[in-house]
């Protein structure tokens, strides 16, 4: 149990470090307004012409402050999602050979989804329970760390977009101010001494952990 402990913690530092000092991310799918890197994975370059549309989808939200509003107009404009094709993997023995994902019509759900994209606003953020980098740290425990890519929108537009969401009640989001407090992170663990992390939920009532490599 210790030495599962104890390579847990390293792992998690060592990749903590990787995306701290890089300005790595540690979510290899790119969204719109971003293309892979062509040569190193987990970075991104900003794709201009999709950046216009972001842009474009932003203001038209911060100025009507609605979804459904700002889906609509994306269907009329002809915007859709990000088009990529997925990697090539194995399963049961058998190559599953690259398949196109993406690249439909907004609707509300995926509208919100790129409002609040920590991609979009070009930082990342972690609970520094390690107290690996007491600098960076702020009054929450959070570390701030930006992507090497940078913003696809400016900080302001941004922030005005989630100010906007704050406010409506009828959806709840998560970004790096709002981020749902779990108590028991970094001190939950299973019988096999596997840290347990909080998993957000539809319903508020309710705190569930869970563990991201078995995915119980």
């Amino acid at each position: 149990e210790e030495y599962s402990l104890d390579l847990v913690e390293k792992l998690t530092k060592k990749g903590r470090e990787a995306r701290v000092n890089n300005g790595k991310d540690n979510q290899s799918v790119p969204i719109l307004g971003l293309d892979e890197h062509p040569t190193e994975a987990c970075f991104y370059v900003i794709n201009k012409g999709e950046q216009k549309i972001v842009k474009d989808i932003f203001r038209h939200y911060c100025t009507y402050e609605d979804l459904n509003k700002t889906a609509k107009y994306c269907q009329k404009k002809g915007y859709c999602t990000k088009a990529r094709y997925t990697r090539p993997k194995v399963e049961k023995g058998k190559k599953i050979p690259p398949r196109l994902v993406g690249g439909k019509p907004f609707d509300s759900r995926s509208v919100r989804a790129l409002l609040v994209s920590r991609k979009i606003a070009g930082f990342g953020y972690f609970e520094d329970d390690w107290n690996q980098f007491p600098t960076l740290k702020d009054e929450q425990g959070m570390v701030r760390w930006k992507y090497r890519h940078g913003p696809i929108v400016d900080a302001e537009l941004f922030e005005k977009a989630q100010n906007i969401l704050r406010k409506n009640l009828k959806h709840s989001h998560r970004v790096y101010e709002n981020l749902r407090i779990y108590f028991l992170s970094g001190i939950l663990f299973d019988m096999d001494g596997n840290k347990l992390s909080g998993q957000s939920v539809k319903n508020k009532n309710n705190a569930y952990y869970y563990n991201r490599g078995k995915n119980y």
